[in-house]
């Protein structure tokens, strides 16, 4: 399993899968700015052509918002062409940063720890993370992916004018949460099942420290009854206590 195979089924379980758009503007000699009809555009598949003739370079995509600023307008009356692939609610990187949010999360703790697996090293490394566990992984990024969505809907408001007209604008808020609270569960019964990720039990070795002579007690390593061979002292790491 790899980072980038978490992002592929992060997307798969989210529907993400993004959309295509193929939007045509005609310049009027001045014009720098031009609103594409698809956010969080990926750069990689983005095609700009004017009037015909294919360009990579003299503009700049804002792909976030999905805008381009030519640094020179484009002749009066020529044809832009813009074509490629926009995400349904966020930007590959931004799916790579909340499957790392994820990763981290899920992995807290774990020893031996996790790691992901690189096929195109030299040699190639082994991934340490199952399918299983990179689905639950899926899960908690969908998790951070919808806090995202939820910030973004949570300054919308319903409106009600004197009409009588209702809008209601925190409905999306309220489906959002929702969602997020069955995603969560979703995740939490399956860790649960797997005993893995921030809810995951533990168990611990319980140290005291002594009335008399303010030392830790001493921990040692446990024996069979009637295991005679001399007991092997522990030192567990000192919790300091914050």
């Amino acid at each position: 399993m790899s980072r980038e195979s978490a992002i592929a089924k992060t997307r798969l379980i989210f529907r993400d899968y993004g959309e295509s758009f193929n939007d045509e503007f005609v310049s009027d000699g001045s014009k720098l700015f031009y609103d594409l009809s698809q956010t969080n555009v990926d750069a990689d598949t983005l095609a700009v052509a004017v009037a015909g003739v294919a360009v990579t370079t003299g503009f700049t995509l804002d792909d976030r918002n999905g805008t381009l600023t030519f640094d020179v307008a484009p002749d009066q009356g020529d044809t832009i062409s813009v074509s490629g692939i926009g995400g349904l609610f966020t930007l590959d990187q931004d799916m790579g940063a909340f499957v790392d949010i994820a990763f981290e999360l899920h992995a807290k703790g774990r020893n031996p720890a996790l790691t992901w697996g690189d096929p195109e090293a030299d040699p190639p490394v082994p991934s340490t993370v199952s399918p299983v566990e990179e689905y639950a992984i899926a899960l908690l990024a969908i998790r951070e992916a919808l806090w995202a969505e939820i910030a973004e809907h949570a300054h919308q408001v319903d409106v009600t004018t004197p009409e009588g007209m209702h809008i209601p604008g925190g409905q999306q808020f309220t489906q959002l949460m929702a969602m997020l609270d069955r995603v969560e569960a979703h995740y939490r019964e399956l860790a649960a099942v797997l005993n893995v990720g921030p809810w995951a039990i533990e168990m611990f070795t319980l140290r005291r420290v002594s009335r008399t002579t303010n030392r830790l007690v001493p921990v040692y390593v446990p024996q069979e009854f009637d295991d005679h061979s001399t007991p092997v002292r522990v030192y567990p790491p000192i919790n300091p206590g914050f």
